[in-house]
């Protein structure tokens, strides 16, 4: 191999390495306390965020059931499209056609939101945030339906068929 002609640029100075420590991960007791400390809006303050009326509507419609386990214990009204943390201004957020009634005696509110999420999608129970008007996707209804789709409706009804402008 030919030698090097070309000069190579000085080395830099190399700064000093500092470890990096693992994580500490604290005791349960400690880990427990800490999850106990954590702050969770009160039920009233998610109640407010629908209006009475829409509520009511919808909890006549749903026959004060969890739409998927037919609980009648612990119920929530549920958005199908997601509001977030910062709210959604956009229409039908507080719709009857956005909204059903689940369970948390069940768990069927926390598993739409968390284990089932993916279910929860194909069953209506969330529907994509890009949606304008969730109306136009069904719900899978249990219980009286077995399983059966329909469509919540902004009057606070349930269709049994596809409505207008629906795919």
């Amino acid at each position: 191999m030919p030698r090097r002609v070309t000069p190579l640029p000085p080395r830099a100075a190399v700064a000093p390495v500092i470890p990096i420590r693992p994580p500490v991960t604290p005791a349960p007791a400690v880990r427990a306390q800490r999850l106990a400390t954590v702050t969770r809006l009160p039920a009233a303050a998610t109640r407010a965020a629908i209006p009475a009326r829409v509520r009511a509507a919808v909890a006549a419609r749903d026959n004060d059931l969890c739409v998927r386990c037919c609980s009648a214990r612990d119920l929530q009204q549920h958005h199908r499209r997601i509001k977030g943390h910062g709210g959604d201004r956009r229409p039908h957020t507080d719709c009857p056609c956005n909204i059903v009634t689940l369970c948390s005696f069940g768990g069927c509110h926390e598993w739409a939101h968390q284990a089932g999420r993916l279910r929860a999608v194909t069953e209506g129970l969330i529907v994509p945030s890009v949606t304008a008007l969730p109306g136009l996707l069904p719900v899978t209804l249990y219980g009286v339906s077995r399983g059966a789709p329909a469509w919540p409706s902004c009057d606070g009804t349930w269709e049994t068929q596809c409505p207008d402008g629906a795919a």
